[in-house]
């Protein structure tokens, strides 16, 4: 997977924004450039299933959204003017809410898309990937 995502942020020439060569370099000598997360910091499992962000929504989840607001809020907050990299639809609405809620905005006209049919058939159902420069409300 790992390989995979390196092309498609190659592809989407954040290599180039960053001033690096390949983005693979984010797995070896510039990893301070590169901070990896989840909007739910735990295992979420539904009827003994591995939950894979679409049945519930996280949006209609109070328990979700929760987490969510506990723990992703915060962090992305210790982030201002950053890159956000969506693997996914519920990732890309809860994103769009936080903007809603004035918690971050999405920052000039970054929408590079990138056809990303290199990925998993669970991924290429999703296979438009966003890359959005966002900057946390009231930061420089």
């Amino acid at each position: 997977m790992r390989k995979n995502l390196i092309s498609m942020l190659d592809e989407l020439n954040l290599n180039t924004k960053l001033n690096i060569s390949s983005c693979s370099e984010l797995f070896l000598n510039k990893d301070e450039l590169l901070h990896t997360t989840s909007m739910i910091p735990y295992p979420v499992f539904i009827n003994g299933k591995n939950y894979t962000g679409a049945r519930p929504k996280i949006l209609d989840s109070e328990v979700l959204m929760s987490y969510i607001k506990k723990y992703f809020y915060k962090e992305v907050k210790e982030l201002p003017n950053t890159f956000i990299i969506p693997l996914g639809k519920s990732v890309e609405e809860v994103l769009e809410l936080m903007i809603s809620e004035k918690i971050i905005k999405k920052e000039g006209a970054e929408n590079a898309k990138s056809n990303c049919n290199m990925w998993t058939n669970s991924i290429r159902e999703n296979s438009i990937i966003n890359l959005y420069k966002y900057k946390i409300q009231g930061k420089r």
